[in-house]
């Protein structure tokens, strides 16, 4: 599946090389398909003792983001692989280092700061 590599990309960006890596996909059986994969989710193990995880699907509603989660905070980036729509920020948080979140919102913690940050500031563009 194609849309695979730009999230194979970010992970290995943000977590470096994976040490191994499943994946489970859906192959379409319908009469005349191609046998194709519509949908693939796939889990990495990284080095540090992180995980990454992502799916995708071409017969799901759209849906992009990549979200990078640690121990203090997350960093969401909506869009990121081409920014459309007006998208021009992302949004980091942190939590005290006293409580680590067991909620995926992390609403159990209490947040230190959330940031809006602005994407392309600079001049560059992606290919220079």
């Amino acid at each position: 599946m194609d849309l695979g590599c730009y999230c194979i990309s970010a992970i290995r960006l943000f977590g470096g090389q994976p040490l191994r890596v499943s994946a489970a996909q859906v192959v379409d059986t319908a009469e005349g398909a191609d046998g194709s994969d519509p949908r693939l989710a796939a889990t990495f193990a990284l080095p540090g003792d992180a995980l990454a995880q992502f799916d995708v699907a071409l017969d799901f509603p759209r849906r992009d983001e990549l979200e990078l989660i640690g121990t203090n905070g997350k960093i969401t980036i909506p869009d990121p692989w081409l920014c459309r729509h007006g998208t021009s920020s992302w949004n980091a948080t942190a939590y005290s280092s006293e409580c680590r979140p067991t909620h995926p919102d992390g609403s159990d913690c209490p947040r230190i700061s959330t940031t809006m940050m602005p994407i392309g500031s600079s001049s560059r563009t992606p290919h220079g």
